[in-house]
């Protein structure tokens, strides 16, 4: 599959902001991550939404998206999300056959563009229906980086699993590779190609054995990922990804936190394509603003944007009547805090804003 750069960033600037307007607010809270146990198999544990088959189309970014939604939700509610509909309606120029990554879902779930139901708009018939609307609004996301395999699995066991990209040597479940023990449904890539297939980290297990792989790392152990290329692949569709893997984990996505579709009346953004590509300065702060016009009689209660790198601190700012640029210099502070990961955050204001139909507001967001 096509995969889309990500520049690297020196320094942090942000190029998408949105906004939620309701008339209430939820309350952002801490994550309490739990002890990692020597092993974790959700097929144990759970019951799973069935495992598709991509077929020919580069739609695999959007399966590990959605179904590490679905794994965040609960079981009693049996979610299955629509890939034709994320692969259909992102945006992007392109169609399901071009591939895409985390970023293009990122951005088309912060907009609420989706997730929709798998009923009502089912995978592989050509067809969608882009007046759908989204059963779920995604609030936040967290980009783990540097293959932290304890991190890892803490955020597993939080919020299910985690989509991350991977290099596969193999493109079907006929192929053949000495990285892909097809017996004990074992793989390992050691080589420095760049991730070209996207996956759902599951689970693990810390003593799954180096010699399970043809080509065998040093040590033993290994996640258990969910794949998209159907049951007739691996364990009904799931395999064994070493630790040691030169490409799985590198960037972990988890969708944490995931909320129901009228926690906010409405959202406001200048940008549908969300993080598109990051530019540095040379300098660890940043500003960015942008500025809207109220559709009606409402009540500002979160903003939400992306951070680019880990460890940042934020401050909200809010300009409840904007004429001019030098306007911004008089926001009023709403909200500050720090995130660990780099993603995509929404953050409730401290007092909420009433705003009248055409008001002219501005939020400006001050990063370090």
């Amino acid at each position: 599959m096509r995969r889309f750069k990500r520049l690297s960033s020196v320094g942090v600037f942000l190029w998408s902001l949105s906004i939620c307007i309701a008339c209430s607010k939820t309350e952002v809270s801490k994550d309490v991550l739990p002890n990692i146990p020597k092993a974790y198999d959700p097929r144990q544990e759970r019951i799973l939404t069935p495992v598709d088959d991509q077929g020919n189309f580069g739609t695999c970014w959007a399966f590990a998206s959605t179904a590490a939604l679905e794994m965040g939700s609960s079981i009693e509610e049996g979610l299955e999300f629509s890939v034709d509909h994320m692969t259909m309606n992102h945006g992007f120029n392109g169609s399901p056959s071009d591939g895409g990554d985390y970023n293009m879902a990122i951005a088309y779930l912060s907009a609420w563009q989706g997730p929709v139901s798998e009923r009502e708009d089912p995978y592989g018939d050509g067809r969608t229906d882009s007046t759908l609307k989204a059963v779920k609004h995604l609030q936040e996301v967290q980009i783990l980086k540097e293959k932290d395999l304890d991190e890892i699995k803490k955020y597993i066991l939080t919020y299910g699993g985690l989509e991350s990209p991977i290099y596969m040597s193999i493109s079907h479940v006929e192929d053949a590779s000495e990285d892909y023990n097809a017996a004990n449904a074992a793989y390992y890539y050691s080589g420095d190609q760049k991730a070209n297939h996207d996956v759902v980290i599951v689970g693990w297990d810390d003593s799954f054995s180096r010699e399970n792989f043809s080509n065998m790392p040093n040590s033993d152990g290994a996640f258990i990922c969910r794949n998209s290329w159907g049951e007739a692949f691996g364990e009904d569709g799931y395999f064994y990804v070493s630790y040691e893997d030169a490409v799985l984990g590198r960037q972990a996505i988890a969708y944490t936190k995931l909320e129901e579709p009228d926690n906010y009346s409405r959202i406001y953004q200048s940008d549908m394509l969300g993080w598109v590509g990051t530019l540095g300065f040379g300098e660890d702060t940043s500003w960015f603003a942008n500025v809207y016009t109220s559709e009606n009689d409402e009540t500002l209660c979160a903003v939400s944007f992306y951070a680019v790198d880990d460890e940042t601190s934020y401050e909200v700012y809010v300009v409840e009547n904007f004429t001019d640029p030098k306007d911004l210099s008089e926001g009023i502070c709403m909200a500050s805090g720090y995130v660990e990961n780099c993603g995509y955050y929404t953050v409730d204001l401290s007092n909420a804003v009433e705003l009248l139909k055409g008001q002219i507001f501005a939020i400006a967001i001050r990063i370090h």
